[in-house]
């Protein structure tokens, strides 16, 4: 899903709370919304949401 590898980069923690922000506003849109696809695209912006946010655990702990 996400190709987002633990890299001793000052600005990688910045650009991955920027991504989890953004996901999350996206994410509250899509579930405020009564489409129908846009229930399948909550599902599918949880999901990346998960992955970005595992991402930057892992970058935190191999950057400690």
């Amino acid at each position: 899903l996400l190709n987002i590898r633990p890299m001793r980069d000052p600005l990688a923690d910045r650009y991955i709370i920027e991504k989890i922000v953004r996901t999350q506003a996206a994410l509250a849109g899509a579930k405020r919304s009564a489409r129908p696809a846009d229930a399948e695209r909550a599902e599918a912006l949880r999901a990346v949401l998960t992955a970005l946010l595992r991402a930057r655990e892992e970058w935190r702990h191999a950057n400690c």
